[in-house]
């Protein structure tokens, strides 16, 4: 699992080459609204300008959906991405997402992983507040309750991630509109050893 401490942007050329590479009608799509949005906005001479030029804006602006697969493809998956350093109840945490098209088998090696290190997981599904105990095929495979995975460093492990309780926990959350077979992972981790822990498992899995 490749480990980005910052989102690749898929705005370098060499991205947004081998983007349009794997979708050349998307690409060609995307180029054509370019050229004709430039030259819209600028008939802003002519009569009817201020029209074309919104029509044209409005064409630029649609080929940030080309960017964003482009940002989207860089990332080498499965992956754990840097999301930021969120305050949560008073400490700030590590965020980070795990983008896999095999989510439930990234999930496996990590827990695997992170079960080596920290010792077992504390697992269960959180329904609106009330959490329930799950076995581990359970709490990784597609859910249509929210699950929590936690592990404790320095200390007991804990479900909620509150005070400055240092530990590693995954969140997972059905997602239909999400890849990752419908469902969307999150990951806080505090700084230091739970961080380096997290981030060296991530590359053996």
């Amino acid at each position: 699992m490749r480990v980005y401490e910052r989102r690749p942007s898929g705005l370098e050329l060499a991205d947004l080459k081998a983007h349009a590479r794997r979708h050349r009608a998307s690409a060609r799509f995307a180029a054509g609204r370019l050229l004709a949005g430039v030259v819209l906005v600028g008939c802003v001479v002519f009569p009817l300008g201020a029209l074309w030029f919104l029509i044209g804006v409005a064409l630029i602006a649609s080929v940030g959906l080309f960017m964003r697969g482009a940002s989207r493809d860089a990332v080498e998956r499965p992956a754990l991405v840097f999301m930021g350093l969120p305050k949560w109840d008073g400490t700030r945490r590590t965020a980070w997402s795990i983008e896999a098209d095999d989510l439930t088998g990234s999930l496996a090696g990590l827990m695997d992983g992170l079960d080596s290190e920290l010792g077992d997981a504390l697992m269960a599904a959180d329904e609106s507040g009330e959490y329930t105990g799950l076995s581990r095929r359970a709490a990784i495979e597609p859910n249509d309750l929210p699950v929590l995975l936690a592990w404790g460093v320095g200390g007991k492990a804990r479900l909620a991630a509150d005070g400055d309780r240092e530990g590693v926990w995954i969140r997972i959350e059905p997602s239909p509109s999400r890849d990752g077979e419908g469902r969307t992972a999150t990951v806080l981790a505090n700084e230091g050893r739970a961080r380096e822990v997290l981030t060296q498992v991530a590359w053996r899995v």
